[in-house]
């Protein structure tokens, strides 16, 4: 099979599907909860983020894992707009975007928000 539906889904490099396997067999502790196994958890995922943050140069505090592109589109767009409000409410956007951009914008624009919707031409 040839798979050309990248957009949708990215198959995982083998590599990342077996680490991920071992640690979740290793790491079953829910990293909120106050024991032993938790703990070693959340220190796991601090790890992560500290390396994640490094190889980004930014801080740890600054990563946000989410589930999916949806979710992350969803989190910046609105992220965004609310540290940047000060700045203005006008977004230009097209009638292409994924819904998961579409979304975010038209909750923003029932809270006051003024979003331009650009017509696309043939050209």
């Amino acid at each position: 099979m040839i798979y050309l539906d990248y957009c949708a889904n990215t198959p995982a490099d083998p590599k990342i599907v077996d680490r991920f396997c071992e640690l979740e067999k290793s790491h079953i502790g829910n990293a909120n909860s106050h024991y032993s196994a938790g703990y070693q958890t959340k220190e796991l995922i601090a790890e992560a983020t500290s390396k994640v943050a490094k190889l980004l140069k930014v801080k740890p505090e600054e990563v946000i894992f989410t589930s999916g592109a949806s979710e992350a589109n969803n989190l910046a767009i609105k992220g965004y707009c609310h540290a940047n409000r000060h700045f203005g409410k006008h977004i230009i956007t097209n009638p292409l975007e994924h819904s998961s951009v579409s979304a975010p914008l038209t909750f923003l624009q029932a809270n006051g928000y003024e979003i331009d919707m650009l017509k696309i031409a043939k050209d």
